[in-house]
């Protein structure tokens, strides 16, 4: 299992658009969830798709039967119009995909369970009351942070885009029960790496 931690946008809105595309089409992950706490992610939807053609800033409806209601007018579109729409959507769908904790969720939401651990996140407060999370992302106004040590609950934070930004946790468990985690900045390049067998 691979999970994505965006953290707050602030001004980056462009390179957190990038960094979720670079998720799902370069890292493959299967979830990123935006640990701001604001409205960052909001931003940076309505914005997309304020510039799609058509501009799809009215648009609700995002199931089966508005897709192919869209898709109409391309049967009779020329392949340029038809690679357009094909990119519009992929880029519609990858939008979609993305999860928000809004501040002032109460306790710390369950975001997986793997193995016997939860993974959970913390947007307001310190860091103190993790007894419900054996891994712990911090989100909001945390600084970024890797753990630097392998005892639960392990404490992770992806910091701002102007810090660092992006977490990514791998969870694996072949040969053995692993937490792979990168801490990359709003360009995808690596700022800190770390790799723990939990046990044998």
């Amino acid at each position: 299992m691979q999970l994505a931690f965006l953290g707050r946008i602030e001004e980056h809105e462009e390179a957190a658009l990038e960094l979720a595309n670079f998720c799902f089409e370069t890292l493959d992950v299967n979830r990123v969830i935006y640990v701001g706490g604001d409205d960052g992610l909001d931003r940076v939807v309505a914005a997309r798709f304020s510039q799609l053609k058509p501009p799809l800033d009215r648009i609700r409806d995002f199931g089966a039967q508005a897709f192919w209601q869209r898709t109409m007018p391309m049967v009779e579109a020329t392949p340029h119009s038809v690679r357009e729409f094909v990119a519009q959507e992929q880029r519609l769908l990858s939008l979609m995909r993305l999860e928000t904790i809004a501040e002032g969720t109460p306790s710390m939401p369950l975001i997986a369970t793997w193995q016997h651990f939860k993974v959970c996140a913390k947007i307001t407060g310190d860091e103190a009351a993790t007894d419900t999370g054996d891994l712990l992302v911090l989100g909001a106004r945390h600084p970024a942070k890797l753990p630097k040590s392998r005892q639960p609950p392990l404490t992770f934070a992806p910091g701002s885009l102007s810090e660092a930004g992006l977490l990514v946790l791998r969870l694996g468990t072949e040969p053995t029960v692993t937490v792979d985690v990168e801490l990359l900045d709003r360009h995808g390049k690596r700022r800190d790496h770390y790799h723990w067998h939990l046990w044998d």
